[in-house]
């Protein structure tokens, strides 16, 4: 007999399924995840016993089986008549059986070395659920391991505040996870007496998770408490963005549907769902939305190290719009569901996620499984608004000063740029395109601002050193940063054009003695992989000479496939290459799909500069929606002025002094508002090579 304090509570499943065509969809989606994964680990029927699987991250080992087990468990309570007419109701249930018996045998109690502390809040949601479909299929003794399982690993957060962290590497994302598995053991033990206590622990994480500074202090009264009494410090920006990996990183804001999927346990158990399970995730979700592009996949204004494409973080947040609807929550949350649909279909060898380097389906497993029960228990939003209209809707500038960077969206481009930067690295970034299924442009780190190498850096030092904003005037900015291990600075402005797409301005600045031996601007990296489904064919790169191939070209202008133009001022040629991708989960130096690069050169030759001196100068003019002939026109316009201290770009003029810049005219920033390199608080100009890079911690000082 098992004790009262470890009996899973009673499943409370309203006979009425709410979820309609979205939730037909939704399982012949997670069915054919299922026969694929269960393919990649080579796991079918009578699997119990089964210890670890290969993965290229073993790590994710546990994460896998209970997302496959809490699948199959779900497709043979709740999958239709003909559907995976092949997989039997006996195969489903033992198999997913097998897996939850695999991830026990993983703990300590099961014998194993323990499950991955990291993530350890994600086992308790999806092992506890599967287990908890899975009812009688389980053998008594085996629910009571799992049971005690459970517990202790709850028990182990007792103990623990949840941690806030803003800089470098937010808590987000595993306050998320583990306040989300603590809630969901909270439903599933109601009788033991850690319950009240559990419920407390997850309401702590969960509302700490997308915490902003305002939350930490406000009065606001969530599930019984001010929030100033649940939180101790932020963990997202103000913009609900969030930094992980040392950049803003929209990867890790998806996981506000791992804290409000515990809600799924609060209704299947027939109690209220507090409100801290969804704190703060819808504004996460509108804002992670305005940051996705039509194909579902992500704006990765400040790159990426993981996979530049990815379709399921879109459905795994589309949980919000289930739980809290507004029309265009629901309208990303059917372009989500087609946009997997498509890949599914024309990508049956790949993961459906767009992930190339891993070798199962985890996010796109956990969004249909917990999108499914939220449909089919809430219902699907009855009012959503026209796919065709999201970019419209979605139209506008946005600049996050904690974040560091802008975003300004038409109806049809979209522009960013980045200038983060913490006391080592700068996150450097320009990307610009066409917004349609087919986005051109891969966010590596350094585009636009090219590479510089010089005789006197080591192999490891960084690319970008800090960086450091100057001015900004709404969504025109001067910048410097560090280059060759801060021996040199690259000042630069850009200025977003109101029509879409910017001029980007910069120019080298020797702090020392220095010898540059390669000098590139005005990069520019396009995906050109056939194996996207929105890819119908190769890239066309056409310029002065007519069509580009690799290998270097005399031409100041590029256009690629009639979509996206650009023209340049300072090097009379470019260089096109097609890199190869390297599938992995972390991108190393390599992207992960096979892409175009496209290059300036400013140096034929070694170039000795001596300290204070300059070099490469350099304008970019970039334009969504160009013609072959406009962008020829458009470089044809482009001339420095006289002394070479400013440009004219298509009938804009723009001075550049000290690397900065103004415009004058067109009404894109006043003629009387200089961008300057002075000290912030007294006014006091500096001369560009006085600077150095401050700690993000400390004010600036003045004498």
């Amino acid at each position: 007999m098992v004790d009262s304090e470890l009996q899973f509570a009673p499943l409370r499943v309203p006979g009425e399924d709410l979820s309609g065509e979205f939730g037909r969809r939704a399982l012949g989606l997670l069915a054919e995840l299922v026969d694929r994964d269960l393919d990649a680990i080579g796991a079918r029927s009578g699997v119990c016993g089964l210890a670890r699987i290969e993965m290229v991250e073993p790590r994710y080992a546990e994460y896998l089986l209970g997302g496959i087990a809490l699948s199959m468990a779900m497709l043979a309570r709740f999958r239709p008549p003909g559907l995976w007419p092949e997989a039997g109701d006996d195969e489903l249930l033992n198999t997913a059986a097998g897996l939850v018996a695999a991830l026990m045998e993983m703990h300590q109690l099961g014998g194993g070395e323990g499950w991955n502390g990291f993530g350890i809040g994600r086992i308790l949601y999806l092992g506890g659920m599967a287990a908890w479909l899975l009812g009688d299929r389980l053998p008594e003794d085996t629910r009571a391991l799992l049971a005690r399982e459970l517990a202790e690993v709850a028990d182990g957060f007792l103990g623990r505040p949840a941690p806030a962290q803003l800089r470098w590497d937010t808590q987000a994302e595993s306050n998320a996870w583990h306040g989300g598995g603590i809630a969901t053991v909270a439903c599933l033990l109601p009788n033991h007496p850690h319950r009240d206590a559990w419920e407390q622990k997850a309401l702590e994480y969960t509302i700490s998770a997308y915490a902003t500074a305002e939350d930490v202090g406000s009065d606001r009264v969530v599930d019984g408490r001010p929030l100033r009494e649940w939180l101790t410090g932020p963990n997202a920006l103000s913009d609900y963005t969030v930094e992980n990996h040392g950049f803003v990183h929209p990867d890790y804001m998806v996981s506000i549907s791992e804290m409000a999927r515990a809600g799924l346990a609060y209704a299947l158990a027939g109690r209220r769902i507090p409100e801290g399970l969804t704190f703060n995730a819808g504004a996460v979700f509108d804002r992670y939305a305005a940051l996705t592009l039509p194909d579902a996949t992500q704006l990765y204004v400040q790159g990426t190290d993981y996979s530049a494409r990815r379709v399921d973080g879109l459905f795994q947040v589309g949980l919000i719009a289930l739980m809290e609807p507004t029309p265009m929550r629901a309208a990303h949350l059917w372009r989500s569901l087609e946009r997997l649909e498509r890949m599914a279909e024309q990508w049956p060898a790949m993961p459906m996620s767009g992930w190339l380097g891993m070798p199962c389906d985890l996010g796109a497993c956990w969004g249909l499984t917990q999108n499914y029960l939220a449909a089919r228990l809430f219902g699907v939003p009855a009012e959503a608004a026209p796919d065709a209209e999201i970019e419209a809707r979605l139209a506008g500038t946005h600049i996050s000063e904690d974040g560091q960077f802008l975003v300004q969206r038409t109806e049809r481009s979209v522009t960013s740029f980045s200038w983060h930067s913490d006391d080592e690295h700068g996150h450097v970034l320009g990307l610009s395109m066409p917004l349609d299924l087919d986005a051109l442009c891969y966010p590596m780190p350094g585009s636009w601002f090219g590479e510089v190498e010089c005789a006197e850096s080591a192999e490891d030092t960084p690319d970008f050193g800090p960086c450091e904003l100057h001015r900004r005037e709404g969504a025109n900015l001067a910048i410097s940063v560090e280059r060759c291990g801060g021996r040199l600075l690259q000042h630069c402005a850009f200025i977003a054009l109101p029509e879409g797409g910017g001029v980007f301005v910069s120019e080298l600045e020797a702090l020392e003695d220095v010898t540059l031996t390669r000098v590139t601007a005005g990069t520019i990296w396009l995906f050109d992989d056939l194996r996207w489904p929105w890819q119908e064919s190769a890239r066309t790169l056409v310029g002065t000479p007519g069509i580009l191939t690799d290998g270097e070209h005399p031409t100041r202008w590029v256009i690629v496939d009639d979509r996206l133009g650009w023209a340049v001022l300072g090097p009379e040629t470019c260089t096109v290459q097609h890199v190869k991708g390297h599938p992995t989960i972390f991108r190393k130096e390599a992207p992960m799909y096979d892409t175009l690069r496209v290059d300036f050169p400013l140096i034929a030759e070694e170039l000795s500069l001596a300290a204070g001196t300059r070099a490469g100068r350099f304008a970019l003019v970039i334009r969504p929606g160009l013609s072959a002939e406009e962008t020829e026109t458009l470089a044809a316009e482009m001339r420095w002025l006289e002394g070479g201290e400013g440009v004219e770009v298509a009938g804009r003029r723009s001075e550049v002094r000290l690397g900065l810049a103004l415009i004058r005219g067109a009404g894109i920033l006043p003629a009387a508002v200089a961008l300057t390199s002075g000290c912030r608080r007294c006014g006091r100009q500096a001369p560009s090579s006085s600077w150095r890079p401050r700690s993000r911690s400390r004010a600036p000082r003045c004498s």
